[in-house]
Order: C-alpha cells, then sequence, then structure tokens
C-alpha cells in the first residue's frame, strides 16, 4: 500500500501513527517514517500495517485509470458514526 494511502486508512478510522502501529505490532517508527518517506519498511513490516488496516475495514482501491484511494466496510462506516453495531 503506498504510504499516502495508508495515511489516508488512518484518517478514515480516526487512528493515530501510534494505533495504527499497535495494531499491526510494530513501533510508531516504522509508521512514521514510511509515511513520510524516509524509509520503506521491511516487507513484513509493510504486511503488517497494511493487514492491521484491513482488519478494521479498510481496504485500497485502484481504478482503470490509475487513480487510487481508500474505502471502509459498511460495518466499519457504521461503528465510525454510530459505535460499533454488534455491541462489541
Amino acid at each position: 500500500m503506498d504510504k499516502v494511502l495508508m495515511r489516508a486508512g488512518r484518517a478514515l478510522l480516526g487512528w493515530s501513527q501510534d494505533d495504527l502501529a499497535r495494531q499491526a505490532g510494530v513501533q510508531r517508527q516504522v509508521v512514521s517514517t514510511y509515511e513520510n518517506g524516509t524509509r520503506t519498511p521491511h516487507p513484513a513490516n509493510l504486511d503488517r500495517l497494511v493487514a492491521a488496516l484491513r482488519e478494521a475495514g479498510v481496504t485500497e482501491i485502484t481504478r482503470k485509470d490509475g487513480s487510487a484511494g481508500v474505502v471502509a466496510t459498511a460495518k466499519t462506516l457504521l461503528a465510525l458514526r454510530f459505535g460499533d453495531p454488534d455491541g462489541d
């Protein structure tokens, strides 16, 4: 996942870099240095970051014209707007 899309995914969820790092089981510096373009994370750490966003209901989309963005599942959007719909 592109660093800009990762930041957008965090924003969609209302997550800080610390939140994403905690959910992915990596250090915050891994998120920070990737998002600011200083360093690309080890592939295993990048996989963990992407997996954490996907588990939270956010995924990357790419259109035929090359544009890209992130989307959230309906369940995730409802939980963000109204609290957890399942009461968990």
